[in-house]
């Protein structure tokens, strides 16, 4: 990092990088800047101390929070109390007790990696200011971005070129800097040559999705962004396929003609599936002149991603079977004998919707997020539960941290967390009665009804309360 520099404030001195001294300038700070739902909350007192316990007289009045920024890119880290940009002077002396929220915000050509100390994860951060502590965010430079496109496209691209032509120009159109290529494969070439000696890629919105690829890091973000941010929810994309027959690429990508066939795939199965699988996605095959979406990635620029860890509750998946005409306690006894196999403490729970009751509604989402084994979090916050359809990543993390290697199923029953579903769709609420279906997960990939299976015995998403 080079020379530090030190300024002082006061009787105290604020410990300031040399990138930090540009990054920790005042700034207006909105309320959505440091909402609270979507920071991580790290309590600077020790375990032992907390302002509740703690003797009047034994505690400061006020402590010292130092921010300082480390790694090669460049931005800021705004903090504020109460929506209140707490600037250098105010970090120096922060009353005791205050709650202080920090966001960031990258340079051009800078990306936000994650906090790296005093706070964990990659989104906001709230501190209990109880004690001096030191918080470190961590800036690289910026990684490549993949995106799904926002147009369609029959399976005439005018070959590979012309793929590449039409990625490029929607990247242009949408301000994105950079190469692009479109991620299709050939009778000749598997689609990973496409991004052969590139590394690191992120969605548009800043989520990480791939180090070495983006086909094969089961458990970063899902791509399902388009190259202007929009989630384009539940679609088909042209698939990426491996080195494919000349029967299934539509004449290496030159003919619309109905009647041929190219591999097709669900986007919301792209980032998503396990390393095991070795990086194919296919998922069934539609005529040449039908319209889908594609896959286009950035090449230029080789950036490492490390998963840094969220904290927060803990969410995984069974790696036993449960009858789901069992009901919801049966289930929330097999989360709780998995979670007491594994030594974790606390209640576990199922997560699944009634007739009577939404899935979500089973759990206290004004608590820390959900995070899988590997410290990754389904959603942002609790309380996107209350909202979403889709998750953030995929649920198919064992409680050991494991992937799920199987092509199995998660029991849910629900289109979304936070309705409550018929009877029809959640096996009798879960109970023995007349033939009906469910709807589930697979382990890899990040929507709630995307399988349809009988009332037999499947997996569970269980989440720590």
């Amino acid at each position: 990092m080079g020379r530090v520099s030190y300024w002082r404030i006061g009787v105290v001195f604020l410990v300031v990088s040399p990138l930090c001294a540009v990054a920790c300038d005042s700034r207006t700070a909105s309320v959505a800047d440091a909402s609270p739902a979507d920071a991580s909350v790290a309590d600077a007192s020790p375990a032992d101390a907390s302002p509740a316990d703690a003797s009047p007289d034994a505690r400061p009045t006020h402590v010292e929070i130092t921010v300082t920024t480390t790694g090669a890119g460049h931005g800021e880290i705004i903090a504020a109390i109460a929506s209140t940009v707490c600037d250098s002077a105010c970090l120096a002396s922060v009353p005791f007790g205050a709650v202080v929220d920090f966001t960031t915000t990258a340079d051009a050509g800078s990306w936000f990696h994650g906090w790296v100390a005093g706070c964990d994860g990659r989104h906001a951060c709230r501190v209990v200011a109880t004690r001096d502590v030191t918080i470190t965010g961590d800036f690289a430079p910026e990684p490549n971005r993949v995106f799904v496109s926002s147009a369609v496209n029959s399976g005439n691209f005018g070959g590979i070129a012309g793929g590449d032509a039409i990625c490029q120009g929607l990247a242009v159109n949408a301000g994105l800097a950079g190469t692009y290529h479109i991620l299709l494969s050939t009778t000749a070439a598997d689609w990973t040559t496409r991004i052969a000696g590139a590394r690191g890629w992120i969605r548009v919105d800043g989520e990480p999705v791939g180090d070495q690829t983006v086909g094969t890091s089961a458990g970063l973000y899902n791509i399902r962004l388009d190259e202007h941010g929009t989630d384009v929810g539940l679609s088909t994309y042209w698939s990426v396929g491996n080195t494919l027959t000349g029967g299934t690429t539509c004449s290496a990508w030159t003919s619309s003609v109905g009647g041929s066939t190219a591999d097709t795939q669900a986007n919301f199965a792209v980032t998503t599936q396990s390393a095991k699988l070795g990086g194919p996605f296919t998922d069934g095959v539609d005529a040449c002149n039908v319209l889908h979406r594609f896959l286009c990635a950035e090449v230029d620029r080789n950036v490492e991603i490390a998963r840094i860890a969220t904290s927060g509750r803990l969410a995984f998946m069974t790696r036993t079977a449960w009858d789901t005409t069992t009901g919801l306690a049966a289930a929330d006894q097999l989360c709780a004998s998995e979670a007491g196999g594994a030594s974790k403490v606390g209640t576990f729970k199922a997560l699944l919707p009634t007739s009577t009751a939404s899935a979500i509604s089973r759990f206290d989402t004004s608590g820390p997020p959900w995070v899988r084994a590997d410290g990754t979090p389904l959603l942002v916050s609790a309380k996107s539960f209350e909202s979403a359809r889709f998750l953030d990543v995929a649920p198919g993390v064992r409680i050991d941290g494991t992937l799920e290697p199987f092509p199995t199923a998660i029991a849910f029953g629900g289109t979304d967390f936070h309705s409550i579903t018929p009877l029809d769709s959640t096996c009798n609420d879960w109970s023995p009665g007349p033939a009906t279906e469910s709807t589930g997960f697979s382990p890899w990939f990040t929507m709630s009804n995307e399988l349809q299976f009988g009332c037999f015995q499947w997996r569970l998403l269980c989440l720590q309360e």
